[in-house]
């Protein structure tokens, strides 16, 4: 449960969001991620070698990296166990980033909440800032500070997705990266467009149907908007019920438990449900779930069998994915 913040630390997280800089001395904002750009999965592979990346040292941190796009050659990847592990790995750093960035949300919505409760009002940039992020995430405008249901509503939104579910679903809805959607959009989880032109057209698309499958700049794009959607749209209102519970008794949020939140992603519903959890568990995604920040380079030339070590995850992935590709 997330503890109130003393009134030091209130003033210079007001600051912090009002300037964008952090006022305590000594202390920067962290690096931004470095964007990889690679033409394959060889590529990607010699490039973590090269930063001691793997399965085997996750422990030690997390490289603060990105990529525009997946390897278009990773459909080639015949080995099952490589490619379901650079599948994971390239997208954990984004995952854990864009995650990041809704707790900073949150914290700064926390605080201004606890400020109105002392002194009964927010200033001009604040209210903005507040209606600003109501805008994000799909609330009634303006905010109004005195109204328990916004409030309670606002702080379901802005919240994390665990790192495991957000990964099972990628994999499910991409085929590890290898979909046309994927490969061609930037799009990891099946979202749809109804803007026409704007998307591509699934090559099994009923007669009739007016949907497109949207195309993302990056796949940090696709990450953000699906977590944005699972935060805001009213079908994943139950998942979003459940992790407030969980973190009102203190307990871990768990991608198991808000899997069950998931009925309405797919028209497989509990089936889905079942195979999202399959797949965290086959693939022992909630081992990534405490993960943190590489303080530290570590050392480089490891080999292939060092990159890939054994057969950490399962060897059978489902690639069934909710579209046709």
């Amino acid at each position: 449960m997330t503890k109130p913040l003393k009134p030091l630390n209130l003033l210079l997280l007001t600051l912090t969001l009002l300037c964008g800089c952090d006022t305590r001395a000594g202390r920067t904002a962290p690096p931004g991620p470095e964007e990889l750009r690679v033409g394959s999965y060889q590529e990607l592979e010699q490039d973590f070698q090269r930063r001691n990346y793997s399965w085997r040292n996750l422990t030690d941190g997390v490289p603060r990296i990105r990529l525009r796009q997946l390897p278009t050659n990773l459909d080639r990847l015949a080995d099952v166990d490589r490619k379901k592990q650079l599948f994971f790995l390239s997208l954990l750093p984004m995952v854990l980033r864009q995650n990041e960035q809704i707790e900073q949300q949150r914290q700064q919505l926390l605080a201004l909440l606890d400020g109105y409760d002392r002194f009964g009002r927010f200033d001009t940039d604040q209210q903005r800032w507040l209606d600003d992020l109501c805008r994000s995430y799909r609330c009634p405008l303006p905010f109004d500070a005195s109204d328990a249901n916004q409030r309670a509503r606002l702080r379901r939104r802005v919240d994390s997705i665990p790192v495991e579910l957000v990964l099972a679903q990628a994999a499910n809805e991409s085929g590890y990266g290898t979909s046309r959607f994927a490969i061609e959009a930037n799009n990891l989880f099946g979202e749809w467009t109804f803007e026409p032109g704007s998307g591509l057209i699934p090559k099994r698309r009923p007669a009739g149907a007016s949907y497109e499958v949207r195309r993302f700049d990056s796949i940090g794009a696709s990450i953000a908007s699906y977590l944005n959607n699972l935060n805001s749209h009213p079908a994943y209102r139950d998942l979003r019920h459940k992790r407030a519970e969980l973190r009102a008794s203190g307990q871990p949020i768990s991608g198991l438990v808000l899997a069950s939140g998931l009925l309405n992603y797919s028209a497989r519903r509990e089936h889905y449900i079942r195979e999202i959890r399959r797949m965290i568990e086959h693939n022992r995604l909630h081992l990534l779930a405490d993960l943190s920040w590489r303080r530290r380079p570590g050392p480089l030339a490891l080999g292939p069998q060092q990159l890939f070590p054994q057969r950490l995850l399962g060897s059978r992935p489902s690639l069934t994915a909710r579209m046709s590709y």
